[in-house]
């Protein structure tokens, strides 16, 4: 059995009597090319020129720590998903690719973010589930980027003005990716 949270692995053993392995989601599993490549050019033309924020629990509070982590990052235009014409799959992805940067409070808000290589912001969405969010972001390094939605000032600017090491996310994502789809291919042949 795989999990895409740490936390799943003893919630398999407790309940399941099972040994888990923790692997990524699957979405995870294609690189940013593999996403690129399904693009056509009508959606390019729709590209984004500013923050992009994916938040699908919107608060007055949201908005108030997605206008302030975006200019901490450098960007006063922010683009809601409501902002996107057409809302296609197509869009979505291209809003990823072509943002300055990303402020989420969605799980595959984040992983979009990490495959596009965009600096970016997760405000903590106990909703949705905050332990995939704390797993993903702990095993690549990136849980710095991770906020509450009461978050004040000082852990805003922490979050939205490091810089984050792409090489070093990269080759971490590369070896979990590898990782799984070893799993996944055994798991296929057994």
């Amino acid at each position: 059995i795989s999990v895409r949270e740490s936390s799943g692995i003893e919630l398999c053993s407790n309940y399941l009597g099972v040994d888990a392995i923790n692997l990524v989601d699957p979405t995870l599993l294609l690189t940013c090319n593999n996403y690129i490549s399904v693009l056509s050019d009508n959606n390019k033309a729709n590209e984004i020129s500013g923050a992009f924020a994916y938040v699908l629990d919107q608060t007055a509070n949201k908005k108030d720590l997605v206008k302030s982590c975006a200019a901490h990052l450098g960007e006063t235009n922010v683009y809601y998903i409501q902002d996107l014409s057409d809302n296609s799959v197509y869009q979505w992805i291209n809003a990823f690719k072509s943002a300055k940067c990303i402020i989420t409070d969605s799980f595959h808000g984040t992983v979009f973010s990490i495959i596009f290589n965009k600096p970016f912001v997760v405000i903590a969405n106990n909703k949705r589930g905050r332990a995939r969010f704390d797993s993903i972001l702990s095993l690549l390094g990136l849980k710095d980027r991770l906020i509450d939605d009461n978050a004040e000032a000082t852990s805003i600017v922490k979050a939205s003005s490091t810089a984050i090491d792409w090489s070093d996310v990269n080759k971490k994502l590369n070896d979990c990716r590898e990782r799984s789809l070893e799993f996944l291919s055994q798991a296929l042949t057994d």
